[in-house]
């Protein structure tokens, strides 16, 4: 049905033109999210996988058959688009003429009217690993330059976005694998690590496709409400943030294959407001039980929909608490239907992996087995040219090998991991190995023949790397505010 190219011989023999045929079928080539390696189905195969996921998720509502888009002149677009950009303005009058928003905010939502086409956003898919690796397949919405609601969602997510950041994520948030690391060493340093002590992770991945609208909009409020004493953020009241974010909500549509779908529940995760919404919600429905772990000084952490935490007491109280207080919690409108438990002395988390030996904290990388070392290192937050890939990829990979491993007998094992895997992927021993030296003189040490390093020497450059680790970061952070902002003023 399928095939993995993990190599990059394998890749190049796939995406050669005219590509091969898979038994005997026309083939599609496409990336696994957060891998290097690419999956390989004849186009039956793809698209019989598209229309199952749109049919068993209630997330879209097909609306009928859709002409190409390429064209201006597509009179059957430009309808349906004038239906919604009356509903659009109408709305966008009626907040101006009673003073909800600015002159100069209305004039920045209102101006799709002066464009002379408007577009609809593009619906496609994308595949990646769920929480017990399994390859799925998750939906993507590409915004239209020309589409209406566009400046609307720019808007409303530069209002929540600030205090996204103060009220969520500068408390239990574990953005990173390397971030989760650092709050379990100092959780071990403190004293609270037992050799009884379990790694938990819950995944609460379905809300995105599940999660209805009316939830969504009901929680902001609640979160609005609870956080915003005045009852305005930048002079915009919590009635007007609700109300266009419904607006929002309501005007979700994608063309995928000249169809055209509304989503009736959840929202695409490439939306940065869609993303902010759905944080918001699950720091919500966790308030109560995230309370209660803290107060039996456990440790916990999210990034949207994955959690970890660590957990002291019986397996039973832990069911009893994941029920009462996420699964059935009274307080709440919707709670999700399924989530996902993993528990034991070892947890994976991101590109990390958490665990313990009777006590004693352990900490290293995680690799996804059926693909890597064949495959080439997957690192965060790093997107290499083809011309720089393998020496900007590898140093990166050894960069994570010294944050995430606590010790140097794990430091080396990762290392004869990534050195495999370039191996395999045509890179001379020679260039691996300089690449190692050239990355340690930048720390101040210098190897000569021998590229193997002490316990003591490790932890010296462990300690210099993740110093340098925490500048860079608040140097990327510093950038992507200031995109951020260049985009909510176009």
């Amino acid at each position: 049905m399928f095939t993995i190219a993990k190599t990059s011989q394998q890749q190049t023999f796939y995406q050669t033109n005219p590509r091969p045929l898979l038994n005997g079928k026309s083939i599609i080539v496409r990336p696994i999210k957060n891998t290097h390696a690419l999956y390989i189905c004849s186009e039956e195969h793809w698209n019989e996988k598209l229309t199952n996921y749109i049919q068993l998720t209630n997330m879209f509502i097909n609306l009928g058959p859709m002409p190409s888009l390429s064209s201006s002149a597509n009179k059957d677009v430009q309808h349906i688009l004038n239906n919604q950009t009356d509903i659009i303005a109408d709305t966008l009058n009626e907040l101006h003429s009673c003073q909800a928003i600015t002159s100069e905010q209305y004039e920045q939502m209102i101006d799709f009217q002066q464009l002379s086409v408007l577009e609809v956003n593009k619906l496609d898919f994308v595949l990646e690993l769920s929480y017990n690796t399994e390859i799925i397949i998750q939906p993507t919405v590409t915004c239209s330059a020309n589409e209406p609601i566009k400046k609307i969602v720019y808007f409303i997510n530069s209002l929540l976005q600030p205090l996204i950041k103060h009220k969520i994520h500068s408390h239990s948030h574990f953005a990173t694998g390397c971030e989760a690391i650092q709050a379990v060493e100092n959780y071990s340093q403190q004293g609270y690590l037992q050799s009884t002590t379990c790694f938990i992770k819950i995944d609460i991945s379905k809300i995105f496709t599940e999660l209805p609208h009316n939830v969504i909009l009901e929680t902001l409020e609640k979160f609005l409400l609870r956080h915003v004493l005045d009852g305005h953020i930048d002079g915009t009241s919590i009635t007007t943030i609700i109300r266009l974010t419904k607006l929002i909500l309501d005007n979700q549509f994608c063309v995928h294959d000249n169809r055209l779908y509304r989503l009736n529940t959840g929202g695409a995760t490439t939306s940065s407001l869609i993303i902010n919404l759905f944080d918001i919600f699950l720091d919500t429905l966790l308030i109560e039980f995230s309370l209660i772990l803290k107060q039996r000084k456990e440790i916990i952490g999210r990034s949207l929909q994955q959690l970890i935490f660590t957990w002291n007491e019986s397996d039973e109280d832990l069911i009893y608490l994941i029920h009462e207080s996420i699964m059935n919690n009274p307080n709440h409108s919707y709670s999700p239907k399924t989530i996902y438990v993993t528990t034991g002395n070892t947890i994976d988390y991101f590109d990390a992996q958490i665990g313990h030996r009777q006590g004693v904290l352990y900490t290293k990388v995680h690799h996804h087995i059926n693909l890597e070392p064949e495959a080439l290192p997957y690192v965060f937050d790093v997107t290499p040219t083809l011309t720089s890939l393998p020496r900007v990829l590898l140093r990166a990979a050894y960069l994570r090998a010294f944050l995430y491993c606590s010790t140097v007998i794990e430091f080396e094992m990762e290392r004869m991991y990534i050195d495999c895997s370039f191996l395999n992927n045509n890179n001379s021993l020679a260039f691996i190995n300089q690449t190692f030296i050239d990355l340690v003189a930048e720390f101040d040490y210098v190897i000569f023949e021998d590229t193997s390093i002490d316990e003591t020497t490790y932890h010296v450059l462990r300690e210099r790397i993740q110093q340098y680790h925490q500048t860079q970061r608040k140097h990327i952070q510093q950038q992507r505010h200031r995109r951020r902002r260049r985009h909510q003023l176009k």
